[in-house]
């Protein structure tokens, strides 16, 4: 069993499975159908990742980049989320957060949704 700490499980009514089994933290799950999104740490920041349900298990990372990304929800294949915009560290400290959107198509290009000097948070609410 993988340590609860670094991994995302996903609990069905019909079956279940471990997502994530790694060293760095995987947290903030959101499901909509059988996709499942959450954060996760790459070793340098954190970005964001998608599972579509399909076995083998291959995460698609939708973020990567050099700020942080976090509170990610889903609905169907899309996905919002916060980015930290020209700030630093987990706090985004010297800047500010904003709203990006993916639609789950391929190639995965974000799109920045809000673009202002003030904190833009909680997409899903």
């Amino acid at each position: 069993r993988p340590s609860s700490r670094n991994t995302i499980r996903r609990v069905t009514s019909r079956d279940d499975c471990w997502i994530t089994n790694n060293s760095t933290d995987d947290r903030l799950p959101a499901i909509s159908g059988s996709n499942v999104v959450w954060v996760g740490d790459d070793g340098l920041d954190d970005e964001i990742y998608l599972w579509d349900g399909s076995f083998p298990i291959v995460p698609v990372q939708i973020t990567n980049n050099g700020s942080y990304d976090t509170l990610p929800a889903i609905s169907g294949w899309d996905v919002v989320w916060n980015g930290c915009d020209g700030g630093t560290g987990w706090d985004c400290s010297g800047g500010d957060w904003e709203i990006y959107f993916w639609d789950g198509s391929f190639p995965v290009v974000p799109i920045q949704i809000t673009d202002n000097g003030t904190n833009d948070r909680l997409p899903a609410t």
